[in-house]
């Protein structure tokens, strides 16, 4: 993607993560049904493929497996949420909403302005607790759908698992790895390094 062309997908991906914002707020307050959620949040993910396809065309900074492996996950949580509405609990839904948009909203921004130091910090080390909370909140809701669809639930829940968190815990000690470099460019210790 040329310069300008990546500017207007993170401006338009950062007003995406507004509306979320506002759908989830509006969800809350009962003014909205929690499918428009849903789908504003699955329309994001599905809009993130062009970050992969970026990723592969060296176009961004990003690595081609750590695109894959976030927008892969998120597109397909995606879907569940969609067979999960039905089966609840909602609250869980809210929260990974939260969880997706904060960590995306922080990700547009910097990415808009990386001069700025508040959103850079912001950006990673905003994940330290939002990617944990979205993790897990993805697989509670797998989890759920698997009890409520299957028999035999643990038996497809634990392979699933067991993949998930390969990728997930390459995923974390990625962007780690990316806050130690953007801290260390800066001119700061992380306190998180052991």
């Amino acid at each position: 993607m040329q310069p300008k062309a990546i500017t207007r997908y993170n401006l338009a991906q950062l007003i995406l993560q507004g509306l979320i914002l506002l759908v989830l707020i509006l969800s809350v307050a009962g003014s909205v049904k929690l499918i428009w959620l849903v789908l504003a949040i699955a329309l994001s993910q599905i809009l993130a493929v062009i970050e992969v396809i970026s990723a592969a065309k060296g176009s961004t900074g990003s690595t081609l497996a750590a695109s894959s492996i976030q927008v892969g996950a998120r597109i397909a949580v995606s879907g569940l949420l969609f067979f999960f509405l039905p089966v609840g609990p909602h609250w869980m839904v809210m929260l990974l909403g939260v969880a997706w948009a904060g960590a995306d909203t922080l990700r547009y921004l910097y990415y808009l302005q990386k001069t700025n130091r508040v959103w850079a910090w912001l950006r990673y080390s905003g994940f330290i607790v939002l990617y944990p909370m979205g993790m897990t909140l993805e697989n509670m809701i797998v989890w759920r759908l698997m009890q409520h669809y299957l028999s035999e639930p643990l038996w497809f829940f634990l392979p699933f698992l067991s993949i998930y968190l390969v990728f997930a815990l390459k995923m974390y000690r990625y962007m780690m790895g990316q806050r130690r470099r953007f801290l260390s460019r800066e001119g700061r210790p992380d306190p998180l390094a052991g």
